[in-house]
């Protein structure tokens, strides 16, 4: 099966990437020379019809970071993109589109949420995400066409580069580097809010297993669902926790006690089971630290960037 693939040196993409190539015909679409297979640049798309394909999979679609600034222009801007893309892809041959999303078109992460919830994005990132997913529903709703849409929740996982990756902030990665660099991780709030973690190797198996056959997912939106859902102050303790079994010096997790009240109630659900290994998200956190020990010196100077 040939596969057009966006994103495929990022978090998830990568991780895509490396599930499908062994079997699949993977293009790599990106705007960088030597690092992708067609070039590509969806902030500025020309008219060169994409390569034949069967499956588009969108791996590079919206981040946090794209609205630090300029949140209308961005906006615009990405979904002029998204829409190239759906109509170049479908003119290519492709019949199945992925589209990775994220939980918070939901808006709050609070209370029981699963695929029936009512949608309420809150931020441009969010109306972002969700303007994209029917973008790529509308183009692929033919009878013979198939599309999946995936909403995950707090993601973590391998980085192709980590000097490349710009999405430090989020919280599998900023914690074990706050934890590495600082010894100390100081929250901004009570940390009670909770996040279901998902690897990203997970949501490739997901991806995997439904472009081979669409019938193992009924639904075109699906949680990818990981193992642990635990509060953003768990998840603090189980990173200083781990530094301390490897260095066997003192750690921290600091909090504003006026801020603690109860725990935020937070269950997120799919209609599908997501295979993933329990020790994976341990393994994860080592993986950062063994990764920071290989780069001290970027990842002190990213440290003192971020914590200041």
């Amino acid at each position: 099966m040939r596969v057009l693939l966006t994103g495929s040196t990022g978090l998830i993409g990568s991780a895509v990437y490396s599930a499908l190539a062994p079997n699949h015909g993977v293009i790599r679409l990106g705007r960088t020379s030597g690092r992708y297979d067609f070039f590509l640049d969806l902030a500025n798309p020309r008219s060169e019809p994409l390569p034949s394909c069967d499956v588009l999979i969108h791996c590079a679609g919206v981040v946090d970071e794209d609205f630090h600034d300029h949140s209308l222009v961005r906006f615009s801007s990405i979904l002029t993109g998204a829409d190239y893309l759906a109509k170049a892809a479908s003119k290519a041959g492709a019949k199945r589109v992925v589209y990775i999303s994220s939980s918070h078109i939901y808006g709050r992460q609070e209370e029981k949420i699963d695929e029936s919830c009512m949608v309420n994005p809150l931020s441009y990132y969010a109306i972002t995400h969700y303007c994209t997913e029917q973008l790529f529903k509308s183009h692929f709703s033919g009878i013979d066409q198939a599309s999946l849409v995936l909403r995950p929740n707090a993601v973590y996982g391998s980085l192709h580069d980590i000097k490349r990756f710009n999405r430090w902030t989020l919280i599998p990665f900023s914690f074990p580097l706050e934890t590495w660099a600082r010894n100390t991780i100081t929250l901004k709030s009570s940390g009670l809010q909770r996040r279901n973690f998902v690897s990203a190797r997970s949501i490739a198996q997901m991806i995997s297993n439904w472009i081979t056959n669409p019938i193992t997912v009924q639904n075109s939106i699906c949680h990818p669902i990981g193992r642990v859902t635990e509060s953003v102050y768990d998840f603090a303790q189980r990173c200083t926790k781990l530094a301390a079994e490897i260095t066997y010096l003192d750690y921290a997790v600091k909090r504003p006690t006026e801020q603690l009240q109860s725990s935020v109630a937070f269950e997120y659900i799919s209609s599908i089971d997501t295979h993933e290994y329990k020790s994976e998200l341990n393994d994860h956190i080592r993986y950062l630290y063994n990764i920071f020990n290989a780069n001290s010196e970027w990842a002190m100077k990213k440290a003192s960037e971020m914590f200041a």
